[in-house]
């Protein structure tokens, strides 16, 4: 966005606070996404004008056509989790490919499919026909000409990161936080939602954590072929982490038999898939949750990264998963397994 367009967007706003709040055409304006136009936007909107360099209130999507799956939803499967949520058996984007799903920026709702011996991606697959890679260049959520973390335009939290977009300067020069301070994703940004409608949305931490907690990790082919007896080298089908419901769950059943597959579908980064089951001998699995990861880890800022499930073998030849909470950098393309929301 121009700055000569937002200082017309400034006064056109102003007239309508000043002369038709609430109107249809005043939801034109709310420049910071909260689905109101008030005071946030015009204070953020007159930092700008007054020449700082940031201004994180503006939020406005890079791409809004995404087109969506055609796909039904998945099921839901009950493993006896002490809350019940159900989780889904599929990851979103099995219609394009059956064995891993489709690959997500954190916030975006674009599917991109992987294919090829190496997995480069399908040519116009992505957000435009310009976006080639998963970059922040080409995230949803950056503001235009855009090209690190430090331009995120939507869910900025408080992260003391003075020198980004969702920070100004007053007028003796103090950094203050201009950002929309949203932690958990809007359910319009949330592909699960988005994509299979109804209750589905990604899970919270709390639920990936509950997950962890009450099942049983199994790293496996998805025909479970090193339980029946055959070694890592002679299995042929894909490779992941079964989640089995502990016995006893809730309600004193037995839940041994419940359960879901999660496939090592690896994580899109730039133009090229890594660690996809096949490639390596440690394949991972990443998928998103519905949280930024306000915590910070390894010199990343909070705003910068997402809270994930992450799931890969622990050693090279058993049936030993690894699976744990972790972050990742919100560009860049990862797994969605829904759960069934309230």
């Amino acid at each position: 966005m121009k700055k000569s367009t937002i200082k017309i967007a400034g006064f056109m706003m102003l007239a309508m606070l000043l002369g038709g709040h609430g109107t249809a055409s005043a939801q034109n304006f709310d420049l910071n996404g909260d689905g109101a136009v008030d005071v946030a936007d015009m204070s953020a909107l007159i930092s700008y004008m007054a020449g700082n360099k940031q201004g994180g209130q503006f939020a406005f999507r890079k791409q809004t056509d995404a087109k969506k799956l055609s796909e039904s939803a998945g099921t839901a499967v009950d493993l006896g989790l002490p809350s019940g949520r159900k989780w889904a058996n599929k990851n979103v984007g099995y219609s394009q490919d059956p064995d891993y799903g489709t690959y997500f920026a954190w916030g975006g709702r674009t599917s991109v499919t992987a294919k090829g011996k190496n997995y480069v991606f399908e040519a116009g697959t992505m957000l435009d026909d310009k976006k080639t890679a998963f970059t922040w260049k080409n995230y949803e959520w950056i503001i235009e000409g855009g090209t690190t973390w430090r331009d995120v335009c939507k869910y900025t939290i408080q992260d003391g990161a003075e020198d980004a977009w969702w920070y100004g300067y007053g007028p003796y020069g103090n950094a203050t936080f201009c950002g929309d301070g949203k932690e958990v994703l809007d359910p319009e940004d949330d592909a699960a939602t988005f994509h299979w409608g109804g209750k589905w949305r990604l899970p919270y931490t709390n639920e990936i954590e509950e997950l962890l907690e009450y099942t049983d990790q199994v790293w496996d082919t998805d025909k479970k072929e090193l339980q029946s007896g055959k070694t890592a080298k002679d299995a042929k089908g894909v490779w992941g982490c079964w989640f089995i419901g502990k016995n006893p769950g809730r309600g004193g059943r037995d839940w041994s038999k419940a359960e879901i597959f999660l496939p090592a579908a690896g994580s899109a980064e730039y133009q090229y898939v890594e660690y996809r089951d096949g490639q390596y001998m440690f394949p991972r699995g990443k998928y998103w949750s519905k949280e930024v990861d306000h915590t910070g880890h390894f010199g990343h800022q909070p705003t910068s990264t997402a809270v994930i499930l992450s799931i890969n073998r622990k050693h090279c030849c058993d049936n030993e998963a690894d699976a744990y909470v972790s972050f990742y950098e919100r560009q860049y393309g990862l797994s969605i397994r829904p759960v069934m929301g309230d």
